[in-house]
């Protein structure tokens, strides 16, 4: 089957299948490729430009997004990655202004939530930023930059993914929360990949949830699915 026979979702599905396989650099050329052939691939192209951004290349990423607004003159994704651009530039003035931009047209990311708490924090409005942080650690489990914020606003100490954060529950609780996320996970069907019912657990057992996330993250759990099945 040719690439033009395929669904653009499904193209999306191989570029990030190739993006865990090969690694960013490999991923990059794979993509570029497919690109050269099949340039109207537009959500590969927002797709490409945030491996970019990830692998450091960032004037080729700023490339991508300029090439794509020029091929795309109607779209309006590209708030969301220059906002992505702009924040690994240190150029935080222009991220949070395409944040901004991105929250008003309901684009979202781990990315965005810490660019739109930090301006809160900075402006002394700490209770929402916490809010924007903790809705960025349930929602984009993976962009840790979230819960490392959170944790330093709480004055506690931060445990990255690979060091050994400390367990904030007891034994019969850990089953106890295992139990409850299996339960609604199997009534949702599927997961959704976000912290949902980790948190509301955390919620109704009155544990720190922040000193939860980070127990979860450095055994492995960056969703519901994920802590289920890491704490068995």
């Amino acid at each position: 089957m040719e690439i033009n026979e395929l669904s653009e979702s499904t193209i999306k599905t191989l570029t990030s299948h190739w993006e865990c396989e090969l690694g960013e650099s490999k991923s990059i050329q794979f993509i570029q490729e497919l690109l050269e052939k099949h340039p109207n691939l537009l959500e590969v192209r927002h797709r490409l430009a945030n491996i970019m951004i990830e692998a450091e290349d960032l004037d080729g990423a700023e490339a991508m997004i300029q090439e794509t607004r020029k091929l795309f003159p109607q779209d309006k994704d590209y708030v969301l990655d220059l906002a992505h651009l702009y924040f690994f530039r240190d150029d935080f003035d222009n991220a949070y202004k395409y944040a901004v931009e991105a929250e008003k047209i309901d684009l979202t990311s781990g990315v965005i939530f810490y660019i739109l708490a930090e301006k809160q924090i900075q402006a002394d409005n700490k209770l929402e930023g916490q809010s924007l942080l903790l809705e960025g650690i349930l929602n984009f489990p993976h962009a840790i930059q979230n819960l490392e914020r959170a944790v330093e606003e709480q004055g506690e100490k931060y445990f990255a993914p690979d060091e050994e954060a400390p367990n904030p529950m007891s034994e019969d609780e850990q089953k106890d929360m295992v139990q409850f996320i299996g339960e609604n996970l199997e009534k949702a069907g599927s997961c959704d990949h976000t912290f949902r019912f980790s948190y509301e657990w955390s919620e109704k057992a009155e544990i720190n949830f922040t000193q939860l996330a980070m127990y979860l993250n450095s055994n492995d759990g960056f969703c519901d699915c994920e802590v289920h099945e890491t704490n068995s």
